[in-house]
């Protein structure tokens, strides 16, 4: 949680489906005191450490959300990634507790596009519809295996 202006707070809520993984959910408690969501995204929090490199950081225009940006001289690339702790990231801005030294940096996934697939238990009617997908497409596979 930050605290912006002595009227906004801004929160990150997590919720996690799997080992490090989940949906985290920004938004800000307005002067009536309820939580706005302003945005979600998918998080993958890696265990080990990627890089050693000073990081700059840019506020996205439509959302208070971050990228980071560092050169990693290693791979011989910039790498921008978006930051996962804004929050703590605006706290320690606030008490200028940010120093432009090399730190320590996870990069926990790189993707184009995804998909999230929830809910991923399913009811007896899916897996027995699922079921009969997997016959019918097994059928038609030995039909083309068999004229082929």
């Amino acid at each position: 949680m930050w605290k912006q202006k002595n009227t906004t707070f801004l929160l990150n809520f997590r919720k996690e489906y799997a080992y490090d993984c989940g949906i985290t959910v920004c938004g800000e408690i307005d002067e009536n005191n309820r939580f706005q969501m302003e945005y979600y995204y998918p998080y993958f929090e890696g265990g080990q450490i990627s890089s050693y490199e000073e990081v700059s950081v840019e506020r996205h225009v439509d959302k208070e959300s971050f990228a980071g940006a560092c050169d990693d001289m290693r791979l011989g690339i910039t790498m921008i990634f978006y930051l996962t702790h804004a929050a703590e990231y605006l706290e320690m801005k606030q008490k200028n507790a940010l120093q432009p030294l090399p730190l320590p940096l996870s990069v926990s996934g790189l993707a184009a596009e995804g998909t999230i697939l929830l809910p991923i238990q399913k009811d007896p009617e899916q897996v027995e519809k699922e079921r009969r997908s997997t016959q019918q497409k097994e059928f038609t596979d030995l039909g083309c295996q068999k004229r082929g």
